[in-house]
C-alpha cells in the first residue's frame, strides 16, 4: 500500500491560476524520492499537499491508506496523528524556528502531541545526542548560523519520529560541510526505513539522496518519473523543463559533477 496516492489532483491559488494539473502519483513506504522542476512549477505546492497544509481542489489524495480531507485535518486528534507521521522541513529555517532556546524548540512538537514530560525530555535529549548539537541546547535559534539553524529545524521534526520526512530545497544557503552533514543524515534515515521526499534544484544532491526522480514541467504537470540515473542522463528532458541550459555538462569520475544555471 502506498504511503501517498494522488489521483487526478489539481490545485489553484486564489487568482485561479493552476499550479498543479492532473497529478497522478504514488509514493511507497521506504522510498527516497527527489522532485525536480524550475521555480514555480508546482514542487512546493505538492509538498504542502503531502504535508496536509493545503488540499486538492480537484482529485483525491490518500495517505497511509486513508482519504485525506480538509474536514479530517480540522479534527485535532486526526491532525496530531497525521503530523506525527509526516515531518516537513521548510526551505527557510527561520520560518520554522520561533522558541527562545534550542531545547525548547525541539521540545515543542512532542509537547503538542500530548506526551508526558518524562517522554518529552527523553526524546529531546536523544535527538540532541543523535544530531550532535549539545553545544546549541541553550542558545537562541535566531542567533545561530544557517547550518546550525538547519540542524535545529531537522531536530524539531525528527524528535516526533515521523515515518515520512519531506524537505523543501534543504541545502539552500548551507555551506559545504552542512550540506554533507544533511546528505549523510538523510541516507541514514532512509536506511532506517523512513520515506524521504525532497524538492531540490541541486542535481548533485539528487544523485546521493534519491533512487527515483519526479520531474515537473513549467506548465505544472509531471513529465517524467523514473530511476534517478535514467532521468539525470536525459539531457533533452532537463533542458526542456528549464533545469539546465545548452551549456550544461557533467564530469564523470568517482562522482558526477553537474554545471548548471542557478535559479
Amino acid at each position: 500500500m502506498p504511503v501517498f496516492d494522488l489521483c487526478n489532483v489539481q490545485y489553484s491559488y486564489l487568482d485561479g491560476f493552476p499550479v498543479l494539473k492532473n497529478i497522478n502519483l504514488k509514493i511507497n513506504r521506504g522510498e527516497k524520492i527527489c522532485i525536480l522542476g524550475a521555480n514555480g512549477s508546482g514542487k512546493s505546492t505538492l509538498l504542502k499537499i503531502l504535508c496536509g497544509l493545503i488540499f486538492p481542489i480537484v482529485g483525491d489524495f490518500t495517505a497511509f491508506g486513508e482519504k485525506i480531507t480538509e474536514e479530517k485535518l480540522e479534527n485535532d486528534n486526526f491532525s496530531k496523528q497525521y503530523h506525527k507521521k509526516v515531518g516537513f522541513i521548510f526551505q527557510d529555517s527561520d520560518v520554522q524556528l520561533f522558541c527562545g532556546s534550542v531545547w525548547d524548540e525541539i521540545a515543542f512538537g512532542p509537547l503538542q502531541l500530548g506526551l508526558s514530560k518524562q517522554e518529552v525530555v527523553k526524546r529531546v535529549e536523544d535527538t540532541i545526542h543523535m544530531l550532535k548539537i549539545d553545544t546549541l541546547r541553550d542558545r537562541a535559534p535566531f542567533r545561530l548560523s544557517g547550518g546550525e539553524k538547519k540542524k535545529v529545524a531537522v531536530a524539531s521534526v525528527l524528535v516526533t519520529n515521523p515515518e515520512v520526512l519531506i524537505l523543501d530545497e534543504p541545502t539552500n544557503g548551507l555551506d559545504p560541510k552542512s550540506q554533507r552533514w544533511l546528505v549523510n543524515l538523510l541516507i541514514q534515515l532512509n536506511k532506517a526505513g523512513k520515506t524521504i521526499v525532497t524538492s531540490t534544484h541541486n542535481l548533485e544532491l539528487v544523485q546521493e539522496i534519491s533512487d527515483r526522480v519526479i520531474v515537473f514541467s513549467e506548465d505544472h504537470q509531471i513529465v517524467a518519473d523514473g530511476p534517478t540515473h535514467q532521468v539525470l542522463d536525459d539531457r533533452d528532458l532537463l533542458i526542456r523543463v528549464n533545469l539546465i541550459d545548452e551549456y550544461y555538462h557533467k564530469h564523470e569520475g568517482e562522482h558526477s559533477h553537474y554545471h548548471i544555471h542557478n535559479y
